[in-house]
């Protein structure tokens, strides 16, 4: 194949015009080869996701003593997806076998992040803090190293990115895609849900008239 080719597109091209074609009774086609191989591998590769991240949820349930604040954590994988599929998209690649790599990589990037969050958040609770106020300060301390470290993450993966060819690059762009939104959008979206719906915190104090 040509260089510069897109293997999976041609590829479902292919099967598109194979399916329009008008097979006599008892005969048709079957898909096999790499594009067999490499579907298995997707079904293989989910299931092994699934389980990683119902043991990483077991870990932070654990480690919080909480079940609601590990699903708030786990709110900054969908959003990071949103960015993953923009990356694909405007960079004209399709969810290839390496770019669901990249998705698995991303959970662990993004969920990192929204630990260190919520566990600063808890810290200044303890120290007796109202939660309005251990929210606020939180995410502005917690701002500058999580947009530091997507940034450093995202530079470096430009190399791979730009240069690693049709292998490497959904990998890449997933990934950079998936930080880019997930970084802003998790320092928004998770203290909101963790100041509606957690409790903890000191009361405001009531002033008397």
């Amino acid at each position: 194949m040509a260089a510069g080719i897109n293997v999976d597109e041609t590829t479902k091209q292919i099967i598109a015009e194979l399916k329009k074609l008008p097979f006599p009774p008892g005969y048709g086609f079957e898909v096999g080869g790499e594009l067999e191989s490499r579907m298995e591998s997707f079904g293989d590769l989910f299931q092994s996701l699934l389980i990683a991240m119902l043991a990483v949820f077991s870990v932070l349930v654990l480690q919080f003593r909480s079940f609601l604040q590990p699903f708030i954590i786990f709110t900054s994988i969908p959003l990071s997806f949103i960015g993953a599929i923009w990356g694909l998209f405007l960079s004209g690649y399709s969810f290839s076998f390496t770019a669901f790599l990249g998705a698995i990589s991303l959970v662990g990037i993004v969920v990192n992040d929204a630990i260190i969050l919520i566990d600063l958040i808890n810290q200044y609770l303890k120290e007796g803090m109202e939660k309005s106020e251990a929210i606020t300060k939180a995410t502005e301390h917690r701002f500058v190293p999580i947009l530091l470290t997507s940034l450093t993450t995202i530079g470096g993966l430009l190399p791979l990115t730009l240069r690693g060819g049709l292998f490497w690059a959904p990998m890449g762009w997933c990934i950079i895609g998936g930080l880019t939104t997930s970084t802003l959008l998790t320092l928004l979206i998770v203290p909101v849900l963790y100041h509606f719906f957690t409790r903890g915190g000191k009361s405001p104090k009531k002033i008397a008239i």
